[in-house]
């Protein structure tokens, strides 16, 4: 009987591995069938093997509507592939700056199948400029900075609903971008 219970153990715990491990790196849910994938933000790259999830506003610019390939998240990070250049960028969960959020929501805010032109239909041609140069500028809305900055850190912006963001320009210097009743930059205090 002993040896019945130990195989039906080790057969469970088989399962239960291949289970873990086939869950443990996902295809991007954004995929949806062959359709093209994009960045839906600009994303500040100063290592291309090991980007923060934090997005310090450091490095070169790897632009919103940026299509990339090979999309991949697994718990702790979120990988791709530039289809231009074949950069490959790893861009690693910090979940102490996102508190309630997993890699996945991180995922969801960084592919999108909406290129730059779809991405940024609806903003005015300052919102765009600023977008194209990872700016921020007073009169931007809160949409058009998602665009060009990112979303900030939960860590000290828990919801997006508030009105005043803090960004990391890099670890050690942060900035605030204060909204008006309508969503627009009203101040942004260094």
């Amino acid at each position: 009987m002993s040896s019945v219970w130990g195989r039906m153990v080790g057969i469970t715990i088989a399962l239960c591995l291949g289970l873990v491990i086939t869950l443990g790196s996902v295809e991007s849910k954004a995929d949806d069938g062959g359709g093209k994938l994009y960045t839906a933000s600009n994303i500040w790259i100063e290592n291309p093997g090991k980007v923060w999830s934090t997005n310090y506003k450091r490095g070169w610019i790897l632009s919103a509507g940026t299509e990339i390939r090979d999309v991949k998240q697994s718990k702790k990070a979120v990988q791709f592939v530039v289809a231009e250049t074949g950069v490959a960028v790893k861009i690693v969960f910090v979940g102490k700056h996102h508190p309630g959020t997993s890699a996945s929501d991180i995922h969801d805010r960084l592919v999108t199948g909406k290129d730059f032109e779809a991405l940024t239909a609806g903003f005015s041609e300052q919102e765009i400029e600023a977008i194209k140069k990872g700016a921020h500028e007073v009169g931007m809305s809160k949409e058009s900075i998602l665009v060009s900055l990112g979303y900030p850190p939960e860590i000290q912006t828990p919801s997006t609903d508030s009105n005043v963001w803090k960004f990391w320009a890099h670890r050690f210097n942060t900035f605030d971008l204060h909204f008006d009743d309508q969503g627009k930059v009203e101040t942004i205090v260094d």
